[in-house]
């Protein structure tokens, strides 16, 4: 799984271990998302992963629950945590629901649908062809079938490569795809150890001077995190406003949605560490900055820069902080007040001692001896 940039602070936490949690299970989160049919937000239940998540499966999942129509419904059970099993069988009932494949009549279809399931649990092959953002030479076969568009951003250009020499792009544009490169790099590398270059042809010599632009491909494409400048003006070109769809990239598969207003890119984010974030961490702009520097920017499910909550919320906590205390010395104000003007009228009109008539004392010695006495 790709790291993801932390900013303001805020780190994603291990996710808490429970005894009782299987290994082959994964958390689920409910998130807000904008519909823009409806133009409401509604919550919507999507599976996280951990660091070794199958991310192929996950990102499909959380593909349709997100695309997810009251023609078309895809929901996950209302449940904190989903198996391996799980997963797999809410795809095939989703696609029995709907003859995908027509794997609803087709046996074979069927269990060709449950094999690369199972197999995507534990990574899925590509082979991306680096001239065209939304073509594969394999791999993108069950993505297909359930109506999941597959993209990528490793598309090759002669500005980010500064291949300005003669015939270098060009070699480049027969040989498309990437195990094709690859498979060239070996053969120059082959070359280039040849210890006598003089028994080289002329035609071996010439790739050997056109191919470095081979190598510098190669060489950068973990760098580069297989995404270029070039691959994101592609994707933004192709991709529809308020489009779900799955994005491959440095190895990894993630959602990918285009906002329908601003059309900015951002990739939901999965990672089981941000599940008690909610809201406030949901998505991650796609953008040239991810180019520069790997990462983007974590978002909520509002769109809003979660450093920016962070901050309003820090702000707010210590104006309320701010407002506690004033109340509290203006309490402190009005008791101190209160305590002193007791003392003053205490000061001013001291207690006195209630005083005793003697007519009462007279009085009450005369009805003692008048008492009568009863003799018996």
């Amino acid at each position: 799984m790709s790291e993801i940039a932390i900013p303001g602070g805020l780190k994603p936490k291990s996710e808490p271990k429970e005894e009782s949690k299987s290994s082959t299970s994964y958390a689920t989160k409910s998130v807000e998302f904008w519909v823009s049919e409806k133009g409401v937000y509604e919550r919507r239940r999507i599976v996280c992963q951990t660091e070794n998540g199958p991310c192929p499966i996950i990102a499909l999942i959380n593909c349709l629950v997100l695309k997810s129509t009251p023609a078309k419904e895809f929901k996950l059970p209302e449940k904190k945590r989903l198996t391996e099993e799980q997963l797999n069988a809410l795809l095939v009932q989703y696609a029995e629901q709907y003859n995908l494949g027509n794997v609803k009549d087709d046996k074979s279809a069927m269990d060709n649908l449950q094999n690369n399931l199972a197999t995507m649990h534990f990574g899925q092959q590509l082979n991306p062809c680096l001239f065209d953002v939304q073509k594969f030479a394999y791999g993108d076969e069950v993505f297909r079938l359930f109506d999941i568009r597959l993209v990528h951003g490793w598309i090759l250009s002669q500005e980010d490569l500064n291949a300005n020499e003669e015939g270098t792009f060009e070699l480049l544009q027969k040989i498309p795809y990437y195990e094709e490169i690859a498979d060239k790099l070996v053969e120059r590398s082959t070359l280039l150890e040849s210890s006598d270059t003089e028994e080289l042809s002329e035609e071996q010599l010439d790739f050997l001077q056109k191919s470095s632009v081979i190598a510098d491909v190669m060489m950068n494409r973990y760098s580069k995190q297989f995404l270029t400048h070039a691959g994101i003006s592609k994707i933004l070109e192709h991709v529809a406003p308020g489009e779900v769809l799955v994005l491959f990239r440095s190895n990894h598969f993630s959602t990918l949605f285009s906002h329908p207003e601003s059309l900015s890119l951002f990739t939901l984010v999965t990672d089981s560490g941000y599940i008690n974030a909610g809201n406030d961490v949901v998505w991650e702009t796609f953008d040239d900055q991810v180019v520069e520097t790997g990462n983007g920017e974590l978002c909520s499910a509002h769109f809003v820069p979660t450093v920016l909550i962070i901050q309003r919320r820090k702000e707010a906590n210590r104006s309320q902080e701010a407002r506690d205390k004033l109340y509290a010395k203006q309490l402190q104000q009005k008791e101190n007040q209160r305590e002193s003007r007791t003392k003053t009228s205490k000061q001013q009109h001291p207690p006195t001692r209630p005083k005793v008539s003697s007519t009462n004392k007279h009085s009450s010695r005369k009805k003692e001896e008048l008492k009568p006495c009863i003799i018996s």
